[in-house]
């Protein structure tokens, strides 16, 4: 009897190790899996960086060209290649918009003003004074309770989640991971919000109208990093 139980342990030690060895083998095969993705993505990176710098370098000296053999004409620095601008302006009015939260309190109520096309507008405040409400119930972010009153696009009713296209919105806190660089924030965002199909081109494109329209190429290989965490 004792002997017949020694024999079944014996049995079932193998049975144990191989449940390890897999188990480690599972571990290695996918630490090498995404290490060879990192790789591959960082590859990536440093062929998109470089087509990117040649790609700046020679518009840099063909518009030295152009303006030393004809310095008459007014040339724009940079020539947007991927994203396409707005050629109908977009003039923002709203009447009376308010919100109610789901527990009845109203937070916001009776704003009236517009955005004319252009222009650049400030809204100041003391710290809860409904700022931050306002601008949700006007983007369509308010999810957390129910907006009232009228938005108007160019004089027609329109809903804020239309509004999406033509306007873009930055929190308070950042939402952005802070172990990646500048260039691939703004290559996965333009992934996220352009539509289904976008190929790769077109997305390397936006992405270069980006960095340029917004003076980043000195730092867009940098780290962004976090309060807790400093970037390079």
């Amino acid at each position: 009897m004792f002997s017949n139980t020694g024999g079944d342990d014996n049995q079932d030690f193998p049975l144990q190790y191989q449940y390890v060895l897999l188990s480690l083998l599972a571990v290695i095969l996918l630490y090498l899996s995404l290490h060879f993705f990192r790789l591959r993505q960082r590859r990536g990176t440093q062929m998109r960086m470089t087509k990117s710098a040649a790609l700046r370098e020679s518009e840099h000296y063909s518009l030295e060209v152009v303006q030393n053999l004809m310095p008459f004409l007014d040339i724009k620095k940079h020539r947007l290649r991927g994203l396409a601008p707005i050629s109908t302006p977009v003039d923002l009015d709203f009447q009376d918009l308010g919100l109610q939260l789901k527990d009845g309190t109203q937070v916001l109520q009776g704003v009236t003003g517009s955005f004319p096309s252009g222009s650049m507008a400030a809204i100041l405040g003391p710290s809860g004074a409904g700022k931050t409400t306002f601008m949700n119930v006007l983007t369509g972010k308010a999810h957390y309770g129910t907006a009232t009153g009228r938005i108007c696009m160019n004089g027609e009713e329109t809903i804020a989640s239309e509004l999406r296209k033509y306007r873009g919105f930055v929190p308070q806190d950042d939402i952005v991971h802070d172990s990646l660089t500048v260039r691939e924030q703004i290559y996965y965002a333009a992934r996220l919000r352009s539509p289904v199909g976008t190929s790769e081109s077109r997305l390397f494109f936006i992405v270069e109208d980006v960095i340029n329209v917004l003076q980043l190429s000195l730092v867009q290989d940098s780290i962004v990093g976090s309060v807790e965490t400093k970037g390079t």
